[in-house]
């Protein structure tokens, strides 16, 4: 529900219109950077055209709007994604010379100049639906074009628009075209992934069968797409405070720390040693979150324990919320916090040799 946007750095400059008209379409387009995208530039080539252009808007159209972008390009802010490894071309360069692959792994929507001439290597039905009909064009590969004055009319940023006004997961989606839809945008461009609910492991002892296969489908599929640098931490009660809360009348055990790590064996790879942080705290508060250090959170209505694909897909409709930024997403922040501070805490070191207490 976040899309990666890279710019042809002369698309920004309206060629029709008036100062008004040139300034709402301004608006309009750093407006959709900030709430639907992440700037994702090829390397310092493209930064520096980017930042060229915007600095020569702001000084002739008088306006801010870009504001926050100039100073996360000049600070490498947390709102600006930089192909690793670079690429010494602009994203301009590339679009002039037909080489749309050099794009698709650093962007989902590529903002086009309106004039100069048609992008290379597009089919027919491609230029007249992107300069003639729509002003945006599927390129294939899950990338897509837009001219700037209709960017935010895009089939890229409607789809998202419409997920996070929708907020429930229907059942039967199967469970990779549920991740791909709603987790695995947040999860690529993110350093840190934090997991928030005091049941996060109570299906551990809610049955015979320790059933926890939520929690291994959420951390299988955060492995697959999270950078190899990026960290999860684990937010839950622990296993006495789960139990003393239960209604259930039949005896069982809490669950341990030991116990949370023979289920961690299970994962198909995990090879992050360090990177995935266990956080016992019985006085979390009850809102469960996944907040990802993208600036994004989901929120279920429910459990985490409802992602339950029996036959590959959904088993019950799945209630969130969306959270962007601001208030509610600082709030988010600082439970964890708490729980950080007063909380006890683990580090896995390898799924074989399981967690190991980290002295407060």
């Amino acid at each position: 529900m976040i899309t990666r946007i890279a710019f042809d750095a002369l698309a920004l400059q309206p060629a029709t219109g008036g100062a008004l008209e040139q300034r709402l379409q301004s608006r309009r387009l750093a407006e959709t950077v900030r709430e639907f995208g992440l700037l994702s530039l090829l390397g310092e080539h493209d930064a520096r055209e980017l930042l060229t252009v915007l600095e020569r808007l702001a000084e002739s159209l008088g306006y801010d709007f870009w504001r926050p972008l100039i100073r996360a390009l000049a600070n490498g802010g947390p709102d600006v994604l930089r192909a690793c490894p670079p690429n010494h071309a602009s994203t301009r360069e590339l679009l002039k010379s037909g080489d749309l692959d050099g794009l698709r792994s650093n962007a989902d929507l590529v903002v086009v100049n309106s004039t100069g001439g048609p992008v290379s290597g597009l089919t027919g039905a491609q230029i007249t639906s992107l300069y003639e009909l729509a002003g945006f064009a599927d390129a294939g590969g899950n990338l897509e074009l837009a001219l700037a004055n209709a960017a935010d009319q895009c089939n890229t940023v409607t789809s998202i628009k419409r997920l996070r006004s929708e907020t429930v997961i229907p059942r039967g989606t199967p469970s990779t075209t549920l991740w791909e839809t709603y987790f695995s945008p947040l999860a690529r461009v993110s350093s840190e992934v934090n997991i928030f609910d005091r049941y996060l492991f109570s299906g551990l002892h809610r049955t015979g069968r320790q059933r926890a296969d939520y929690l291994l489908w959420l951390l299988n599929a955060l492995d697959r797409n999270l950078p190899q640098a990026a960290s999860v931490n684990l937010f839950a009660c622990s296993g006495q405070e789960v139990l003393r809360k239960s209604t259930r009348s039949h005896p069982t055990n809490p669950y341990t720390v030991h116990d949370i790590s023979a289920t961690l064996r299970h994962l198909d790879l995990w090879n992050r040693p360090g990177r995935l942080h266990l956080y016992l705290f019985d006085d979390l508060h009850h809102d469960r979150h996944i907040r990802f250090g993208c600036g994004s959170a989901v929120m279920p209505q429910q459990g985490f324990d409802q992602l339950s694909f029996p036959r590959g897909t959904l088993a019950k409709n799945f209630s969130y919320t969306f959270v962007s930024g601001g208030q509610s997403l600082s709030a988010r922040a600082d439970e964890e916090a708490r729980a950080r501070r007063s909380g006890r805490h683990w580090v896995l070191r390898s799924k074989r040799g399981g967690f190991e207490a980290v002295a407060p």
